[in-house]
């Protein structure tokens, strides 16, 4: 049966100890005064009255509970609730998004719920156990509590993994691999399907696939919850009107030209040419030369590239690319907790960033994996001049690490080279395990076909500024393509 939330009116004795406010227990964990614990870093929870809710879900008896900061991230702040007596020794994790998030209409708590629960029910991937959520604000904050996996329980990857020997290391790319595999499974949703999951009204629970609803998107500003004024986007939020790619792709085209094109300077440049703003998604700085600007014939020139680089990814793709599957948009190590021999997934955590995609667009190599020193890389690098440079498809580079003095005399390129081969080699043994577990990433065109259609994708979700930092990028792939319909010569 899904969770719900528990009225605060239930009647529940709970004794919390020490009886503090949320502030006080920020600033317990910081060691600094209440004074100095801002407000825009408060939730706003009652921590009594959340306390209340989970010993209700859980069916409790008056117990104590002593309530503290189990970490806190960017959108979310995770308390630990440790309730003793009367036999009781229960710990459960409470995790309520930042007032932040909440005024910003970031991802509901409804829409994280019913991520899990496809993972835990549809899926069989294993996922803390919900106890009680809310997503109202009518009566308190919205939470999610849920069971804590216990530090001795499992083992968290990302804070010591390359610290591992090779052997334990492979053993980590293995379980990542087997559990990636499962979320990639081909999913009962249309061919094409793109969108954000929501429980149906009136289903059985979230044990099948019809028990859920697919959403339109809403693609969130990286730069969504920023205090500064001069990074703080116009619009943070696109709210999407589709869930097939194709539409969902000319959407995104459609909305981020249209409005550059209504961003323009003041003023006709020197030959007497309209210029558009290219970071037009944010508040104009006080310095004019600031400003990144382009003739708009020259924008629309861009837009056009791209354009044809859209419709002919479109056209590449084959029905099996396209199977509906469940991704992790933020497919990181420290979203998993693995058993204590590193052969199991113990469980996957935080589904904010997770939507059904089709299978070409999933994230599939982890962040931690993608390290890649591109400081050192010449622009003129085939690495930018071909492959566009795009940061989840880093320079592979081959080769014995510290054996090759004659590469450079810099001593920080060296270093850089040496990083970018420890990688490659990283990533090639997940690669490896990943396509034993999944055949499918390494059939034929595979990998082509997912690197155009990953960065069509990352250039239509970032929007103009990336266009323009890429035009150079799409204008070689738009002359490639016309060189192969034998339209113009090759060009070298």
């Amino acid at each position: 049966m899904t969770p719900t939330p528990v009225s605060e009116s239930l009647p529940v004795q709970v004794r919390v100890v020490p009886n503090h406010s949320e502030a006080q227990i920020l600033a317990q964990a910081f060691n600094c005064s209440v004074d100095e614990i801002r407000p825009d870093s408060l939730t706003g929870v009652d921590i009594e009255a959340l306390a209340r809710s989970a010993c209700a879900a859980l069916e409790l008896e008056p117990v104590t509970v002593e309530v503290t900061l189990y970490r806190r991230g960017t959108f979310n702040i995770l308390y630990r609730l440790h309730f003793t007596g009367g036999g009781v020794d229960i710990d459960v994790l409470a995790r309520i998004p930042t007032s932040a998030f909440r005024e910003h209409g970031g991802a509901s708590v409804a829409s994280t719920v019913a991520n899990m629960l496809f993972a835990q029910h549809v899926c069989n991937i294993p996922v803390p156990r919900i106890i009680s959520w809310n997503q109202s604000e009518s009566q308190q904050v919205p939470y999610i509590i849920t069971e804590l996996i216990k530090p001795e329980d499992a083992y968290e990857v990302w804070p010591a993994w390359l610290h591992e020997p090779l052997e334990r290391q492979e053993r980590i790319f293995e379980s990542f691999a087997r559990t990636q595999a499962v979320f990639l499974r081909p999913r009962e949703f249309p061919l094409s399907s793109i969108g954000s999951l929501s429980l149906k009204r009136g289903g059985t629970g979230g044990a099948s696939t019809k028990d859920y609803v697919l959403e339109p998107l809403t693609i969130r500003h990286p730069n969504a919850l920023s205090t500064s004024r001069w990074s703080r986007p116009k619009e943070p939020f696109i709210r999407l009107h589709s869930v097939v790619l194709r539409d969902v792709w000319f959407e995104l085209l459609e909305w981020h030209s249209s409005r550059c094109l209504q961003h323009t300077l003041d003023n006709l440049n020197a030959q007497g040419q309209e210029e558009v703003i290219i970071r037009w998604n944010r508040e104009t700085l006080p310095d004019p030369e600031d400003i990144i600007s382009a003739p708009t014939t020259d924008f629309l020139a861009v837009v056009d590239d791209l354009r044809s680089l859209v419709t002919r990814t479109l056209d590449a793709l084959d029905p099996s690319f396209l199977e509906p599957c469940l991704v992790r948009t933020d497919y990181a190590f420290r979203n998993a907790l693995l058993g204590p021999h590193l052969d199991t997934t113990k469980a996957c955590v935080d589904f904010d960033d997770v939507q059904i995609c089709p299978l070409v667009l999933a994230h599939i190599i982890p962040q931690d994996l993608l390290e890649c020193e591109s400081y050192y890389i010449p622009r003129d690098h085939p690495f930018y001049t071909q492959e566009g440079g795009f940061s989840d498809f880093p320079l592979d580079e081959y080769g014995p690490e510290d054996l090759c003095p004659e590469k450079t005399e810099d001593e920080d390129e060296r270093l850089a080279s040496n990083n970018r081969i420890k990688y490659t080699t990283y990533r090639s043994s997940y690669l490896a395990a990943l396509e034993q577990a999944d055949p499918r990433i390494q059939g034929e065109g595979w990998w082509e076909v997912h690197r155009d259609a990953r960065k069509v994708h990352e250039l239509l979700v970032a929007g103009t500024h990336m266009w323009w930092i890429k035009r150079e990028w799409l204008r070689m792939r738009r002359g490639d393509s016309a060189a192969e319909s034998g339209n113009v010569p090759a060009t070298t």
